[in-house]
């Protein structure tokens, strides 16, 4: 992909990210701030309005764990340079502990640590379930897509940088709609799921395009 393409999927993402924040105040006006106080600002404002509509933690438990009775159809659409689009079902019949489940892998070393997210719902009948998505987030830089007078070659405050983890929780006997980065390892895309309650049964997930 060209530099021109890849800073295009950027702007794309970003705006995305910026409307699901509610950022009421893109492109405002700043009137006596500073360039760099102007973005300053939307930057905060991004963040307080991306963390206001989730859970976020730092770390996900600690542990390994283990599932029973997995099934499902899953389908793997991939592209030279696009990230793989994973869709179907999957169901897990006992999940204990904490887990990452793969729902995709590959052996072309090109597919290897490519960022790949999954949408679609979940249930379970049985115990609580979480499930968790890696977060890394610059907002300094996303806002200067939405102020008049960005300000670019600056390192980003390290407190307008987010690292961490976004975490879905799933009640029994409930659907739960969710989003989730899958974690890359090597040629595999994994999802973590937890049992916060230690064990969690009939588990059903419907992936859809993202």
């Amino acid at each position: 992909m060209s530099m021109q393409g890849v800073r295009a999927v950027a702007s794309g993402l970003a705006l995305r990210l910026a409307l699901f924040c509610d950022l009421a105040s893109a492109a405002a006006d700043c009137g006596r701030l500073s360039p760099r106080d102007c973005q300053e600002r939307e930057a905060r404002t991004l963040k307080a309005n991306y963390l206001r509509n989730l859970q976020f933690v730092d770390q996900p438990p600690s542990g390994d764990g283990y599932v029973e009775g997995v099934d499902g159809s899953l389908t793997v659409a991939r592209s030279l340079s696009g990230p793989p689009r994973i869709t179907g079902t999957v169901t897990i019949e006992h999940l204990v502990g904490r887990f990452r489940h793969r729902l995709a892998s590959s052996r072309d070393v090109m597919q290897y640590g490519r960022e790949a997210k999954v949408a679609g719902t979940v249930t379970v009948r049985s115990g609580r379930l979480a499930i968790y998505s890696p977060v890394d987030i610059d907002f300094w830089q996303m806002a200067a897509l939405f102020v008049d007078r960005p300000v670019r070659g600056e390192a980003s405050p390290d407190e307008l940088l987010l690292k961490g983890w976004k975490r879905i929780d799933v009640e029994p006997g409930s659907t739960v709609r969710f989003t989730a980065q899958l974690i890359a390892v090597g040629g595999d895309h994994l999802l973590l799921l937890h049992a916060p309650d230690g064990e969690a049964s009939d588990i059903e997930m419907t992936l859809l395009p993202p």
